[in-house]
């Protein structure tokens, strides 16, 4: 998934903005920074879910949970690898863990 991810990033066109979404410099973001803008909500929204308290008690419910975070880690972990993470977000990351 994230060779995927990666192959999109590079190949979305720039001409793709939100407006909603603006740079520091206050311009849209485009193209492929805005798919990884998008994919790094989403798995910051998913980590911080994902590493939360069972929803029940039932066994099946927390390993569930549990395999989904582990995924998470490893896909944040490739993302990084492919440079499409920073280190501190990395950071971040692992203070979450610990």
């Amino acid at each position: 998934y994230t060779r995927l991810c990666h192959e999109m990033m590079e190949t979305i066109s720039p001409k793709v903005q939100d407006d909603g979404i603006k740079n520091a410099k206050g311009k849209p973001i485009t193209g492929g920074q805005l798919f990884c803008r998008y994919l790094l909500h989403q798995c910051q929204e998913d980590f911080e879910h994902g590493w939360s308290e069972p929803y029940s008690d039932e066994y099946y419910v927390a390993q569930k949970a549990k395999c989904q975070g582990f995924s998470l880690i490893k896909f944040t972990g490739e993302l990084f690898k492919l440079l499409m993470l920073t280190e501190h977000i990395m950071h971040e990351c692992v203070k979450k863990l610990l």
